[in-house]
């Protein structure tokens, strides 16, 4: 991407380096009654295995007691929870709620819901004109632009005309056409200038930046900062769904979460087994709805300006939390062909795509295409899964 002048920021994706995990070839099937919790998530239904949940983890053996606690808050607008293991449970409460605490500090960067944030500030000012901006802003947008770039577009943090366009957060409505034209002149993350290492400008008037797509990720990633630093080793992070496992529960090798059918958020479809990673599930289904005679769903093709009609689900495993959760929906946009040539340039991402197909005699089942990556997390499938 071309800068505008020297002093200008150029922004790549950074390396996602790619966990070993179990090999592929330990996929097993399983049924729905292996788990029996679950947590819904504004990008699809995500199931969580854990001890804390009154689910047990699915081990083969049995294990030693380990000190565990769990804590929760309602933070940037859903659940956030956090199961780790520590040296005792004193000493791990207080690393989690520190971790709560670290949670919130982010939300007052980033949200878009509240007007004293930062983001909030530089989405008024930033307008034609350079506004400082703090480095941990500067490292965030730098981060998400870069996913923005790699995507062609497809996950663009400057969709909030079009957020407004279509009032996802208000009741809903089909823009007409000009109004949809005016959005869509406002969109377009080559409109957001990094300049100088501490300001920013936008090019395009009526530019908002949406972290929607991106902040819980990034709030996990501080949050497992804070845990480690407090010495926690192994914690499960589950922020409205999306999930950061940070090591393995005492002698496991990893946590086991399952990913639910897209088309009925009580149905595990598949199941991972994962340690130092996030994972994070994109899908229209939970939140669509009928506004004037239309289905619309909340997540927006930046490129069309229109809800993307697709129905299945794209789950994103990787190494940075804040990548998994916007690639999630980059690649939700881009859809399954054009999502898996993606996956081909970055193998370090795991990428997986579930819809349901027809069968012999008009029997539903869910498709699973994945690539690698993904597979080499895969621990189990519905017995109803295909895969080509």
């Amino acid at each position: 991407m071309g800068l505008a002048n020297e002093n200008e920021f150029q922004y790549h994706l950074p390396l996602l380096p790619r966990h070993p995990g179990p090999a592929a070839g330990g996929t097993r099937s399983l049924g729905v009654k292996s788990l029996a919790f679950c947590a819904l998530t504004s990008k699809g239904w995500i199931f969580v295995a854990s001890a804390l949940f009154s689910v047990a983890i699915m081990a083969a053996t049995e294990q030693p007691a380990a000190t565990e606690a769990q804590r929760g808050r309602f933070l940037m607008g859903t659940a956030c929870r956090i199961t780790a293991f520590g040296p005792d449970r004193p000493a791990t409460v207080r690393a989690i709620e520190a971790a709560l605490d670290r949670i919130q500090e982010a939300e007052a960067l980033l949200s878009t819901w509240r007007d004293d944030t930062e983001l909030a500030r530089l989405n008024r000012e930033a307008s034609g004109r350079s506004v400082p901006v703090s480095p941990e802003l500067r490292r965030f947008l730098e981060r998400v632009l870069a996913v923005a770039e790699s995507t062609s577009g497809a996950f663009d943090p400057t969709v909030g005309a079009l957020v407004d366009a279509w009032d996802l957060r208000g009741a809903g409505k089909v823009p007409s056409p000009g109004e949809l034209q005016r959005a869509r002149r406002a969109v377009g993350f080559q409109q957001v200038r990094l300049e100088n290492h501490s300001s920013v400008r936008f090019l395009a008037p009526g530019l908002w930046l949406d972290s929607g797509a991106s902040g819980k990720g990034y709030a996990l990633e501080r949050a497992a900062e804070t845990l480690q630093a407090h010495g926690i080793r192994a914690a499960l992070l589950d922020f409205g769904g999306q999930l950061l496992a940070l090591g393995s529960p005492p002698g496991e090798p990893g946590w086991t979460v399952a990913v639910a059918d897209p088309r009925d958020r009580h149905g595990a479809a598949l199941i991972l087994l994962l340690h130092d990673v996030s994972v994070a599930t994109s899908s229209q289904w939970e939140r669509g709805r009928q506004v004037e005679g239309r289905w619309i769903g909340h997540i927006l093709d930046p490129g069309t300006g229109e809800p993307v009609a697709w129905l299945g689900s794209t789950t994103v495993v990787a190494a940075r939390a804040l990548e998994a959760d916007a690639l999630a929906t980059g690649l939700f946009v881009l859809g399954p062909v054009a999502g898996l040539q993606w996956a081909g340039d970055y193998p370090a991402v795991g990428v997986a795509y579930l819809s349901a197909a027809e069968g012999a005699e008009g029997v539903s089942s869910l498709q699973l295409q994945s690539n690698a990556a993904f597979r080499s997390v895969l621990h189990g499938t519905r017995d109803d899964v295909r895969a080509p």
